[in-house]
């Protein structure tokens, strides 16, 4: 190849066969030994045309959210099994994609009557994984032309503002709908999302938490009924009832009606939560005043250990120069943490008694240095791999992968004799 590496680019979601490079070798020998033909590491979103070197995208779809940059290998082989290789960048481009999605969590404000008007009371927010405008939210209020609000919302920022009188004995309630878009090309839109607004009187304050938003962390493996927080809110009025409620729902935690002890009610999966709170006082049947707070749990990650597949079979030509790596099926490891707990990489187990290598980030395995290959001495290998994470401590893989290498035969043993001298008696009077 004139380079070692390449950086090249491609569209997300690029439909199957779009062009992506073209990449060539050269080999200055004559005839077959001088026939190249290419092969690629990376068969999920790309192929490459054996003959001509001709990158193209697979029908696997590219997701720049979930993978903005893909590392491969290319590998030119001429007709005497001489490799060379190139490593390829590929820079995943955007694409509107993706609409704006609010938050998980409820919308709801307190504001006090006669609050002057220019005052925020609430702000939503709603995240688009896109970049630039592609990415770039705007709000507005999706009944504003069919309701008489004393609100709007800041479009950039999300902040709904006061513009009106609130009087709780003319309206103590307002519901309404915001929405959001983004500012690509062709604007993608979010689901509505409710917001609810409750007028108080300064005789009648609602009940207030200790704090406006609690953050908690808990393990991922924790289990049923363990404690996540204790919530608390108090009020000046005399309650006859005073009860804690979890206004978003489908979640894995309950709050006790009395004590405000929120709990685990259901398995954790490896995500975060935010939900909202109140805490209503019910001065009579017919009466009541209810505060709200906001919950955010971090759910921790636990290392647990990846896996890996159990038989692999690859091949490698005898008498290959050392570092000629091995082609066949790949190495597959999961693991399903986050962060360090969840990047893996490959090693041999020791003792290893083969005279493969391995590379770690790829699990490719490759002619260590100084090694030879004779398929007549050993047509065949097995080398045992693990998947080892990069949490702390290190996690591995519980069985190892058993990689069976065989050796294949090239033409570089010449025909023998089995002996260097042969007797033979033949009759004088024999008839020629």
């Amino acid at each position: 190849f004139n380079e070692t590496s390449y950086s090249i680019s491609v569209m997300e979601n690029s439909a199957e066969g779009v062009n992506v490079t073209l990449l060539q070798a050269t080999d200055e020998d004559r005839g077959t030994n001088a026939k190249i033909t290419y092969t690629i590491s990376e068969e999920d979103y790309f192929s490459i045309d054996e003959n001509s070197g001709l990158i193209t995208t697979t029908s696997l779809s590219i997701d720049r959210e979930e993978n903005p940059t893909i590392h491969f290998i290319v590998i030119a082989r001429d007709g005497g099994d001489k490799t060379g290789t190139a490593s390829v960048e590929v820079t995943v481009l955007d694409t509107n994609d993706n609409q704006p999605v609010f938050e998980d969590i409820s919308y709801i404000a307190n504001v006090i009557e006669d609050t002057p008007s220019g005052m925020i009371v609430l702000r939503v927010f709603a995240e688009d994984p896109d970049l630039g405008p592609n990415g770039t939210v705007n709000y507005y209020l999706a009944d504003n032309t069919a309701l008489d609000l004393p609100f709007r919302i800041i479009g950039s920022t999300g902040d709904i503002e006061l513009i009106g009188k609130l009087k709780y004995d003319s309206q103590n309630l307002f519901s309404f709908s915001v929405q959001a878009n983004d500012s690509g090309p062709v604007p993608r839109m979010s689901a509505p999302k409710e917001v609810t607004i409750h007028v108080t009187t300064n005789e009648r304050p609602p009940p207030e938490f200790l704090e406006d938003i609690y953050n908690v962390s808990i393990p991922e493996d924790a289990g049923l009924n363990s404690l996540v927080v204790e919530v608390m809110a108090v009020t000046n009025q005399s309650c006859l009832q005073f009860i804690y409620h979890i206004q978003d729902a489908a979640l894995p935690f309950d709050i006790h009606l009395s004590d405000g002890t929120i709990t685990v009610v259901g398995t954790l999966p490896n995500d975060n939560y935010r939900f909202t709170i109140s805490a209503t006082c019910y001065i009579s049947a017919a009466e009541s005043f209810t505060g709200y707070a906001v919950v955010d749990v971090d759910i921790l990650d636990v290392n647990e250990q990846p896996s890996i597949g159990f038989v692999y079979d690859v091949e490698i030509k005898e008498n290959s120069p050392a570092f000629t790596e091995v082609s066949g099926d790949r190495l597959v490891a999961e693991d399903d943490d986050k962060g360090d707990n969840g990047e893996v990489i490959f090693i041999i187990e020791e003792p290893n008694e083969t005279p493969f290598d391995i590379h770690p980030d790829t699990g490719v395995l490759f002619l260590s240095n100084g090694s030879t290959l004779d398929r007549e001495t050993n047509d065949d290998y097995t080398v045992n791999v693990r998947a080892v994470d990069k949490g702390t401590p290190p996690l591995s893989s519980q069985i190892s992968a058993k990689v069976v290498v065989s050796i294949g035969d090239e033409n570089d043993s010449p025909p023998q004799f089995s002996s260097d001298n042969y007797t033979a008696f033949v009759p004088e009077d024999l008839d020629m």
